[in-house]
Formats: structure tokens, C-alpha cells, sequence
């Protein structure tokens, strides 16, 4: 999909490709050696999602502790361009993951935030077509900015039964 805005293709800016959903590395390499065979540049390419498993169930025991862990894990952060990505895992391995765009107001600070609580409750809907439980637990770790932490911290905000908003530095 090319997610390249109308801006960055007036700046003659490199165009974006985002390959989504794709858990065949094959067809991965397929079409970057395509892209590469064709003089495409490629300035990065990542796998984030899958990867993110081991890095979600690592930080949930760093930040809850091994004794009670839940079955269910969250780790949500922001995109460079200001979007929303969540990863979510059930018993250590990943259920789906989402990516949402924010708007132009929402890149960061309180409108962040609140576009996250937003994106929060959509998740909540697609847990419960999964069958999650509250019982089964919910981890929730948001990544984000100092700012953001505060904003969340002064609205109360607790998702799921554990929750942790976290900087990069922390």
C-alpha cells in the first residue's frame, strides 16, 4: 500500500510502502529482491509485530513481575509520523496487531493520548470477538513520550489489570 502523504510526493520525498499482514518471509523476500531489481531504494524495512513477542513478554515482567502474569499483553507506541501501533499477545504469542493513524492534532501531548484511550476501547471490541476473559488478565504498556505519561497519569487511566505507561528511556 502506498502510504505516502500528498505533501511528501510534492516535496518529491521517497515514496512509502507499507506491507501489511504478510507472515510468509518468502513473499517478503520475493518482493524486496523485486524492489531491488528494479533500482527501487530501500531506505528500512521492519518486522516489528513479531518480533515485538519476546520484547512484550520481557517488559511484562520487568514492570509486573513474574508471579501473576496474564494471559493476555498489550505494548502500544507511537509511530515517527505520530501513529498509533498496538501488539497484542495471548499466552506469549501474537493474537493481531493494529496500526491507526492519528490526526494531525493527535501527534502528541494531551490529543495523543486521548486518541489512544479512543483506539484502547476499539481494541477492547476486537479481545472480546477473541474470547478474551477478564479473568485470563491484560497487561497494558504504552510507550510514550514524558508528556504523554503525565496526561495519563492525571486522567487515571488503568486499562486492563495491569497497567504501565512508559518513556523509551525508562
Amino acid at each position: 500500500i502506498d502510504v505516502t502523504s500528498d505533501e511528501e510526493k510534492k516535496e518529491k520525498k521517497p515514496i512509502s510502502y507499507l506491507f501489511v499482514a504478510i507472515t510468509d518471509l518468502d513473499k517478503i523476500n520475493k518482493a524486496t529482491e523485486c524492489l531491488l531489481e528494479a533500482g527501487v531504494h530501500i531506505s528500512g524495512l521492519g518486522i516489528l509485530s513479531i518480533e515485538a513477542e519476546g520484547l512484550i513478554k520481557l517488559l511484562a515482567e520487568k514492570l509486573f513481575g513474574k508471579e501473576k502474569r496474564s494471559r493476555w499483553a498489550i505494548l502500544a507506541g507511537q509511530h515517527e509520523g505520530g501513529g498509533l501501533r498496538q501488539v497484542i499477545i495471548k499466552d506469549g504469542r501474537m493474537a493481531f496487531t493494529r496500526i491507526t493513524p492519528t490526526s494531525e492534532a493527535g501527534v502528541q501531548g494531551e490529543s495523543w493520548a486521548n486518541e489512544f484511550i479512543n483506539e484502547y476501547k476499539a481494541t477492547e471490541t476486537y479481545l472480546s470477538r477473541l474470547a478474551f476473559k477478564p479473568e485470563e488478565g491484560l497487561d497494558v504498556i504504552v510507550v510514550c513520550g514524558a508528556e504523554e505519561k503525565k496526561i495519563f497519569e492525571s486522567k487515571n487511566f488503568v486499562p486492563g489489570n495491569n497497567f504501565k505507561c512508559v518513556t523509551a528511556d525508562e
